[in-house]
């Protein structure tokens, strides 16, 4: 693919003989608001299905992914049909002890439009804190952000129930916030 200019352009996608399958028009505004800089930053399609023209239907990438998903599915991609749970921790319980066998705690997400921003911060069972995961990342409309047991001074989370206490937040200043539970366990 050609690179594009970030401030404007057209896009136009046709067939060897010049028929015209798609177009779309773009310009910088149209990338999301809170980045520090566009340059890279690819901007995705909502709903494959939704008009080209509709700049609603438009987001930049997540920076999970780098900020663009050449040849993948977009990851601002919002599916209609999935279910209503927004956040799931899986495995609930998990076993760092590099076996291959539930290494990783996975927070999931699931988004109904894209924009948000992730904060997840872990506490312990006494309430204090151990590992800033997250720290208002642009997140796709559904991924996931795992953890493997290493708190923020690089040690080892001791075993017990930890706190996930995740935040998203949009543009239009709507916040969502949930308290999930994981268990951090050894074998004997």
């Amino acid at each position: 693919f050609p690179s594009y200019n970030n401030e404007s352009g057209t896009v136009i996608l046709s067939t060897n003989d010049d028929t015209l399958i798609d177009a779309f028009t773009y310009n910088e505004s149209m990338q999301y608001p809170l980045l520090n800089y566009v340059d890279g930053v690819a901007l995705e399609r909502i709903n494959p299905d939704g008009p080209s023209n509709d700049e609603y239907n438009w987001h930049s990438a997540a920076e999970s992914v780098g900020f663009g998903t050449p040849g993948y599915k977009n990851s601002q991609w919002v599916n209609p049909e999935i279910t209503n749970d927004e956040i799931t921790l899986e495995p609930e319980t998990f076993s760092p002890d590099n076996d291959g066998h539930d290494d990783v705690i996975n927070i999931h997400y699931h988004f109904d439009s894209p924009g948000y921003n992730l904060k997840i911060l872990i506490y312990d069972q006494n309430g204090r804190p151990v590992r800033h995961l997250s720290d208002n990342e642009l997140a796709g409309t559904s991924g996931s952000i795992s953890w493997d047991g290493i708190t923020d001074d690089n040690t080892k989370a001791l075993v017990g129930i930890y706190i996930f206490y995740i935040r998203a937040f949009d543009m239009n200043g709507y916040i969502k916030s949930w308290k999930k539970t994981g268990v951090l366990a050894t074998k004997w």
